[in-house]
């Protein structure tokens, strides 16, 4: 990732060199950037990327760019026709310190004048990039206890998680019930046909639960996301009969796909992945006298599309994952014996890639596997990636403490207790994802990934990671929801502590899935050294611009504000309303027409 960007910003500071000549040549004696320090030494700020934005704000759109549009001038997107996921951007200071940038005249080594934007731009703010999502690990289910030992690598040592859950003599599964890219564990009983799922790894009861199928009848449970939605939800297979039965939610009902495959009592195991990097988990057969593994492409009848043997066989148990980050899953074997896992990073015979011991072993433990942690262990897709060079970092919004809010565009950076929220209307708040197909990745956001824009107490949460199901850019897509803000109008003042009733339309047929609404000062208020043109449209997404409410049902219409002080000041406003349809990555920002102030009581 780093050569990559490293390539990129050069290619920016190479558009702008006339420039930055020119501002160069005035301070000479600057003698470099502030030392970042070898440990902290006192308050520092730590920065990192809001995940819940991130995840809040998906959009795919389609854009056309000319040769001499800024975003392809700067680097972030090349000429023509693009599909581009764009997205807000959070940056959050938790430290305990001020995050201070102060002015591109101060800091000739961050910042580069854009003759294109007429501002001036910070190299390295924002780095942006997709990957397949993390790497899965083995971990172990005590059935005599109900005790799940639960490690983040595929490696010798201790349990990093231990809990309970369930009670002896129920069976363990996991999978990734909620979409946001974690596994978590779950219990079937097999006595009452129940599934018991929990949705974070810790003890406590179950988040969902629910009956499938008849108990007692010798069904044995499966995991896997059997239509490439971005969650997995559970299934049965009847070892007696051959059959699966399949379901497409985590919920009672009659199964959504049901067939057979393989020969009914032949001692078979059942096993499930994705075998062929389509993101549809498929079933297989494992052969316990022969330790072969028959793995099919498809969810129904027909002849396996991958046979090979893979150990002894005997009593080794057969356990499924992604073990190398590479977007497709693969088998591996436990010997409960021994305690020893063995993996292998292709579906096929031959040695193992992978071989350690974990636990005691024991007739008791079974294997399970997941990407309990959803790390950035993936692999990065080559070219598919994106950075922002930002153009000025202030307050946007308060996240904690009770410190007001002091930069701005004069005067840059982020109050410790603060956040800057970079909008996704802005240029390249994206990655370019043309081409791209659709699947399940994880978007990988950094901010201050070469350590030089400030010196933090923290540099290793500077990345944050999300799941991401891209849609197909083929066939009918999408279309945004349309909306129409009612209240507020145009020229209407309102005082702080006094509520709002915000109000707006959504036209019918639209699909949403959650909505927001946004306080959006506006002009950016700016020094004269970094002035704008405001009617470029580029700059018409606005400083401190932050939401006010957050994760309102798909059929809410009004939403009561009470403006604080912190949304006072001397310039206007606008009140913009969300939609989003995130199952579609698609959504809609509407603003009020015209514009609003909000003053303090008795002004």
């Amino acid at each position: 990732m780093a050569s990559e960007f490293s390539r990129r910003r050069g290619a920016f500071a190479s558009a702008v060199a006339t420039s930055a000549a020119l501002l160069l040549s005035s301070v000479a004696a600057y003698a470099g950037p502030p030392a970042v320090p070898a440990a902290p030494q006192g308050p520092l700020p730590d920065l990192i990327v809001g995940a819940t934005r991130l995840t809040s704000s998906l959009r795919i759109s389609n854009k056309t760019f000319g040769s001499n549009n800024c975003s392809v001038v700067e680097g972030c997107v090349v000429a023509g026709s693009r599909r581009v996921l764009e997205f807000d951007t959070q940056i959050i200071n938790q430290g305990n310190a001020d995050a201070v940038l102060g002015t591109p005249t101060s800091r000739p080594d961050l910042f580069v004048f854009s003759p294109c934007h007429g501002h001036y731009h910070m190299l390295d703010s924002l780095d942006y990039s997709m990957a397949f999502g993390g790497q899965h690990s083995v971990s172990l289910y005590d059935v005599s206890t109900g005790n799940f030992f639960i490690t983040n690598k595929n490696g010798a040592g201790g349990a990093e998680i231990i809990y309970g859950f369930g009670a002896p003599g129920m069976v363990p599964i996991s999978g990734d019930w909620n979409a946001d890219g974690k596994s978590t564990n779950g219990v079937y009983d097999p006595a009452s046909g129940a599934f018991f799922l929990k949705n974070t790894t810790a003890g406590g009861p179950a988040d969902v639960v629910f009956s499938f199928g008849a108990g007692g009848q010798g069904f044995v449970p499966v995991t896997g996301d059997w239509d490439g939605d971005g969650d997995d939800t559970i299934g049965l297979y009847h070892p007696a009969s051959g059959n699966f039965f399949l379901r497409n939610t985590n919920g009672s009902g009659p199964a959504d796909i049901v067939f057979g495959y393989g020969a009914g009592g032949a001692g078979y195991v059942p096993v499930a992945g994705d075998w062929n990097s389509d993101d549809f988990d498929t079933v297989g057969l494992y052969l316990p006298a022969t330790g072969t593994y028959f793995l099919r492409n498809a969810n129904s009848p027909g002849g396996a599309d991958v046979v090979f043997s893979f150990g002894a066989g005997g009593a080794v148990k057969p356990v499924v994952g992604d073990w190398d980050g590479s977007g497709d899953d693969t088998i591996g074997i436990y010997d409960p014996a021994s305690g020893t896992y063995f993996l292998n990073n292709a579906n096929a015979s031959g040695a193992a890639d992978t071989m350690f011991t974990y636990g005691g072993g024991g007739p008791n433990l079974l294997p399970i596997a997941g990407d309990w942690d959803f790390d950035q262990g993936g692999v990065t897709l080559a070219g598919i990636v994106g950075l922002k060079q930002a153009f000025c970092w202030l307050d946007s919004a308060r996240v904690s403490g009770s410190l007001p809010g002091k930069f701005n565009c004069s005067n840059q950076g982020i109050t410790a207790g603060w956040s800057d929220i970079y909008g996704r209307g802005l240029d390249c708040q994206w990655v370019d994802i043309t081409g791209l197909a659709a699947g399940n990745y994880q978007l990988r956001v950094s901010v201050n990934d070469s350590t030089t824009l400030v010196p933090e107490s923290d540099y290793s949460n500077n990345v944050s990671a999300i799941r991401v199901r891209i849609t197909s850019a083929t066939g009918p897509q999408a279309k945004a929801p349309s909306v129409r803000v009612t209240f507020p109008t145009d020229g209407l003042e309102f005082k702080v502590g006094k509520p709002v009733t915000i109000t707006w339309e959504v036209a019918p047929g639209s699909t949403a899935t959650h909505q927001e609404i946004w306080f959006m000062p506006t002009p950016k208020s700016v020094a004269p050294a970094t002035a704008v043109d405001h009617n470029d449209p580029h700059h018409d997404m606005i400083a401190r611009a932050r939401p006010i409410a957050v994760n309102l049902g798909p059929n809410v219409r009004s939403f009561t504000w009470i403006p604080t002080e912190d949304d006072v000041m001397e310039i206007p406003a606008q009140i913009m309303v969300r939609v989003q349809d995130s199952y579609n990555l698609v959504g809609t920002d509407q603003r009020i027409d015209g514009l609003i102030q909000v003053v303090k009581d008795g002004k």
